[in-house]
């Protein structure tokens, strides 16, 4: 009786029937072999493959690449193939029975690539003078959702490239996956976003972009007395004057900001605020708030000095106030990306400071230097600031310095924009920062 033993069964080696004295043979309508075609990174049985002992006797397998860079073989019950790279290899497979007589048969095996794929934004924008960085590496938040900008199905490292098709808009590679792009003068330009595989396999997609001429909204030098008028201040609270051009806040109660509060009448949209600071005393931080006239979503915060957030000591911090947090007390929310000591800021006597949120995201600059670059789920208007001084200590009456503050804007709503709560504007703390991993889109 002559034994077919398929080579798919679930173990290497198939028990005997009887013992043979001759020595394996193909099967009948398996002598050729159809070429095998695996993935990158896939693994595929050979199921096409047989052998037979004429008198059942125990058969064992081994499979061989003639180019492991290509195509590696494994046995797992029968032979298995492992695409490495895309090309073309012969691969032998061989059975060998319990004389020690063998029997082997070839076929071909193409590896084929996949390629990267665009899954990214298909728009954006950007103000003249104004900047973007996306990490192509990363995720980013289209819509309603979080996505890769691009999904490499092999799962291998890739190289990225970026083009533009005007002069409006320059684009560059900041490093192997930080792609910048610039606006230069105002227009619509497509920017193409490419990557590229170890096997040179690459995928691209087209971003529309706007290049968007920003409107000032609001400015102001402190070229004298006068410019006090423009701002809300608290007297009881705040000790304010203007000196040379530095509008000075000292704080003058324990636990209250010194502050100058701007209400601007409306809600800009796609938003830059620059200030210069400067130090007076070391006890205190200075910085802004900006206020969004979201009920919950309450305002940002960015202070600079030196100062212990309760997380780790800091010379700089980025936070939002969520109103709900804290059983309806509230809250200081930061990632990891938005506090924590820079060089940028260290010892710091004069800061020209630039703060830039809309199109989900937010960064901020010191002395033309990036000093974060964040993915943004958050509400986006403007609709009031302040400049403020903040006491580290117990000692009241010290300050801090602010010149040119400008506010500029894609766009601006000329409507008043929903009251938010008195003390929001005054109050030193919300209680603890809370550290977060990822913003999420918050309706």
């Amino acid at each position: 009786m002559r034994t077919t033993l398929p080579l798919s069964v679930a173990t290497a080696t198939l028990m005997a029937l009887s013992c043979s004295a001759g020595g394996p043979e193909v099967c009948a309508g398996s002598e050729s072999i159809p070429q095998q075609t695996v993935k990158v990174g896939e693994d595929l049985g050979v199921t096409a493959i047989c052998f037979e002992d004429p008198s059942g006797g125990t058969l064992t397998y081994t499979a061989s690449s003639a180019d492991v860079s290509i195509v590696e073989t494994f046995i797992r019950g029968s032979v298995w193939i492992r695409g490495v790279a895309p090309g073309q290899a012969t691969v032998t497979a061989t059975a060998t029975n319990e004389a020690d007589k063998s029997e082997s048969i070839e076929f071909q095996v193409l590896v084929t690539n996949q390629a990267p794929e665009y899954t990214g934004p298909t728009e954006g924008s950007v103000g003249v003078g104004r900047f973007l960085s996306w990490n192509l590496n990363d995720s980013v938040f289209v819509d309603t959702a979080w996505t890769d900008y691009f999904v490499e199905p092999d799962g291998e490292e890739m190289t990225f490239e970026v083009t533009s098709n005007s002069g409006s808009l320059a684009v560059r590679m900041m490093d192997d996956s930080i792609a910048s792009f610039t606006g230069m003068s105002e227009g619509q330009v497509q920017a193409t976003l490419t990557a590229t595989d170890p096997h040179g396999g690459s995928g691209s997609g087209n971003v529309d972009f706007t290049v968007w001429e920003p409107q000032t909204i609001f400015e102001d030098g402190f070229d004298n007395e006068s410019s006090l008028d423009n701002y809300e201040i608290d007297t009881l609270l705040t000790m304010a004057a203007i000196e040379n051009g530095w509008l000075e806040l000292a704080a003058e109660s324990l636990g209250f900001l010194g502050y100058a509060f701007r209400d601007l009448g409306g809600e800009a949209i796609d938003w830059t605020i620059d200030v210069s600071l400067r130090t007076v005393d070391a006890d205190a931080t200075s910085g802004i708030r900006i206020f969004t006239g979201h009920q919950r979503y309450v305002y940002y915060e960015l202070q600079f000095g030196l100062q212990d957030i309760g997380l780790g000591d800091a010379n700089f911090v980025f936070a939002w106030f969520d109103r709900q947090a804290n059983g309806g007390q509230g809250g200081l929310f930061v990632t990891d990306d938005t506090w924590g000591i820079s060089s940028f800021v260290e010892d710091f006597v004069e800061l020209d400071v630039s703060l830039t949120i809309g199109g989900n995201r937010a960064y901020v600059t010191v002395d033309g230097n990036t000093l974060f670059y964040l993915g943004f789920g958050l509400p986006g208007e403007l609709a009031a600031f302040m400049m403020a001084t903040w006491l580290e200590g117990q000692q009241t009456g010290l300050s801090s310095r602010f010149n040119e503050v400008r506010v500029t804007a894609r766009d601006f709503a000329d409507a008043s924009p929903p009251a938010v709560m008195r003390d929001s504007y005054e109050r030193f703390d919300f209680g603890e920062f809370i550290e977060v991993k990822q913003i999420q889109q918050h309706k």
